[in-house]
């Protein structure tokens, strides 16, 4: 990163900075500016790879473009640029150099950069004792570090790359705060801390050979195997092996692996993604009774000793599952910034909105709205250039179908059954159902991806196939 503050002239009487970025900055008023390079853009052999190479010699003898570094890190490109060498690498070809304008109120300090022209994390979400803290944010913005900096698995180097801190002086850091607590508590090892991360699949590829109730038993360390068997409809697959499992059954398994853990510190990252919306109401309750403990429970209080975080991009879920929220917002693989946490309804209106009030922070210049269709005047529309009420886009139908599958070894079969339908062009089609009921083997049939012959169920042809119109279809992947 470059990023460096406005008074940075060379002199008190000085009106030019002498640096690179800081002189842009001076030119472009209050802010800073950071320099991002994509060092995957930048491996030997490629395009920008031997550009910045190329005019890695700086005219005036300066260090500002370095080559030959680690194999993370292969080129580097100081903050302190002269001038000359910036603006010949704003011409880096393949898109690898971005310089990316921060906010002129971004106060919140760095909590950890991962690399010279790196991503940057400023800020960190702060965990309450006894609550659900729900995590809010885009893609690609930090929320993912932040959750292995609170579960331990990333050591916050507070933007020292040189000479990263040691946890004495990220104690210091944080004094005063929720957060020394916090990192107190789990230094001195009064913490037990688990974690689900994102669903991918080197989760399934690490249990290969594994079977779904001998995972379950040796994780049960509360004893409740056979009421999370039975809430996260798992029962049916404890014979089952872990890498056989689909996308929302692999998440309904991680969920319970987690669960099922005797621990102080609960996080979990996406764990409503695959899951169909009665799932993730289900699992909505099990992650909020993470926060009582047996004794606790019955007389409906909240056990202090229990942190629970939740990253969820589904508003709904979130709104369910958190007791305070905390936006995270910023430029995608560039810096992220956490806010100070709110109520859930006030956390995710400013995030709508773009707005952080209490930080006067616009964050987007939009704001996003939800416009409620009753589906009114939708033929008017289609037919407002037909006359006489007929569309002027075609009608497309498909007949009846019965599709049976059998799994390999023969022990289970599933049918779907298809009524004949038809739709319109011009339409967006929704399509509602629980996880299992037949919605992807529909898709299937309709894109025509079930080879012939072998299949029973097949002897209906291909008339429900819409491949004679073209189909682009983007399959459920999870891995």
């Amino acid at each position: 990163y470059a990023s460096l503050p406005s008074n940075t002239s060379s002199s008190p009487g000085s009106t030019m900075p002498t640096k690179g970025l800081a002189r842009k900055q001076d030119e472009s008023g209050p802010g800073k500016r950071m320099l991002l390079l994509d060092q995957e853009k930048c491996k030997p052999g490629m395009a920008a790879h031997d550009f910045l190479k190329r005019i890695s010699k700086c005219p005036s003898g300066q260090e500002c473009i370095t080559v030959g570094g680690p194999p993370a890190f292969p080129i580097s490109i100081m903050e302190d640029s002269c001038l000359a060498c910036l603006n010949r690498a704003k011409r880096c070809p393949g898109e690898a150099l971005r310089i990316i304008n921060l906010p002129s109120n971004l106060t919140t300090n760095v909590t950890h950069q991962y690399g010279l022209n790196s991503f940057k994390l400023h800020g960190l979400p702060t965990p309450r004792a006894g609550n659900v803290l729900g995590i809010l944010g885009c893609n690609g913005i930090g929320k993912s570090t932040a959750l292995n900096t609170l579960c331990g698995r990333l050591k916050p180097n507070l933007g020292r790359l040189k000479e990263p801190p040691g946890w004495a002086d990220i104690m210091a850091y944080y004094r005063g705060s929720d957060l020394q607590t916090y990192f107190t508590r789990f230094l001195e090892e009064e913490l037990t801390v688990v974690h689900k991360p994102q669903l991918d699949g080197a989760m399934a590829k690490g249990a290969v050979g594994k079977k779904v109730g001998d995972l379950l038993r040796d994780r049960d360390e509360r004893g409740v195997l056979e009421e999370m068997g039975r809430r996260l409809e798992l029962d049916h697959l404890l014979e089952r092996e872990v890498h056989t499992l689909s996308g929302g059954e692999l998440q309904r398994l991680a969920i319970a692996t987690v669960v099922m853990r005797k621990a102080d510190v609960y996080l979990f990252d996406e764990p409503s993604s695959f899951l169909d919306i009665r799932q993730r109401m289900t699992a909505v309750d099990i992650i909020r009774s993470l926060v009582f403990d047996d004794a606790a429970e019955a007389s409906g209080e909240a056990n202090p000793s229990k942190y629970v975080v939740v990253i969820e991009h589904d508003l709904a879920v979130l709104d369910a599952v958190s007791d305070y929220v905390c936006c995270l917002y910023g430029e995608a693989g560039a810096w992220g910034a956490s806010t100070k946490i709110a109520t859930v309804r006030n956390g995710i209106n400013n995030f709508l909105a773009g707005y952080i009030p209490a930080e006067n922070m616009r964050f987007r210049a939009e704001a996003l709205h939800f416009q409620v269709s009753t589906g009114e005047g939708s033929d008017a529309v289609l037919a407002a250039e037909g006359g006489g009420g007929t569309p002027t886009v075609g009608t497309v139908q498909y007949p009846g179908a019965t599709k049976t599958l059998v799994s390999t070894d023969g022990d289970s079969r599933f049918t779907l059954h298809v009524e004949p339908g038809d739709f319109k062009g011009a339409e967006m089609i929704g399509m509602l159902g629980e996880n299992g009921c037949g919605k992807t083997t529909f898709m299937d049939l309709l894109a025509g991806t079930f080879e012939r012959g072998g299949e029973e169920g097949k002897d209906e042809g291909d008339e429900h196939s819409l491949k004679g119109l073209g189909v682009a279809y983007k399959r459920q992947h999870y891995a």
